[in-house]
């Protein structure tokens, strides 16, 4: 599993989220297949990071020690769920730092 983050805010979340999916969608399927985003504690929280999974199919690794820094509004148990929903039939990870 390669485990990104969002990576720069250059322009605004939105933009940059915009920016993130496209590159994803460049990717091929097996790469895309190895990939999965983490929420960080600079710039992207989970929420921010759930529209870019669900548009790409891309999971989440929730980061717990990321989301004590930036909850983005959700509790640790409302990310957790949504992070989960992004695994599908795979096996999530997460991540304490």
């Amino acid at each position: 599993m390669i485990c990104l983050h969002g990576g720069s805010t250059q322009g605004g979340v939105d933009e940059a989220a915009g920016r993130l999916v496209g590159a994803i969608e460049r990717l091929s399927t097996r790469a895309r297949l190895r990939l999965a985003l983490e929420n960080d504690d600079r710039c992207f929280s989970a929420i921010d990071l759930l529209p870019i999974c669900l548009a790409t199919g891309i999971p989440l690794v929730l980061d717990a020690h990321h989301h004590r820094v930036i909850t983005g509004g959700l509790s640790i148990e409302e990310a957790t769920d949504w992070a989960l929903a992004t695994w599908g039939d795979r096996e999530p990870y997460f991540h304490v730092s």
